[in-house]
């Protein structure tokens, strides 16, 4: 019986310690920021553009640039006290700057495919709508 109410006792302080840290937010947002910039860092996202050596070696040292210039804006992104309006217009902003960052560094044929990977990978897939759930039963 003792043992019983410790274990009781233990879940409760557990689940109340959980409940305040479940509701608070994810930090960063929803990522993507730096347009395409994020994803060319990923190493599957450079072998179905065929980034060569010589690319990834000017994509590294643009990415540092632009983390070292856009360094107070990307806090300002992630810090909680700014208006969401305002982290929209940075957002943007930090979005044309990665995409003029890395202008000079891909081909045409890579942009478009880049560009079309970045887009395709913000629309939810049909299979977690729930009208396609009850569709697929």
């Amino acid at each position: 019986m003792r043992t019983l109410c410790k274990m009781a006792l233990t879940l409760g302080v557990v689940a109340l310690l959980a409940g305040p840290t479940l509701a608070q937010r994810p930090q960063g947002g929803r990522g993507g920021f730096g347009g395409g910039m994020a994803l060319l860092g990923n190493e599957g996202v450079q072998k179905e553009l065929k980034i060569t050596d010589e690319q990834k070696e000017k994509l590294k040292s643009a990415t540092e640039k632009f983390r070292a210039d856009h360094k107070d804006e990307m806090a300002k992104l992630f810090d909680r006290n700014t208006p969401m309006e305002e982290r929209q217009e940075i957002g943007k902003k930090i979005a044309e700057a990665g995409q003029k960052a890395t202008a000079g560094i891909l081909t045409a044929d890579q942009e478009k495919r880049l560009n079309r990977s970045n887009c395709s990978s913000r629309v939810p897939a049909p299979s977690l709508t729930p009208r396609s759930r009850r569709a697929s039963s």
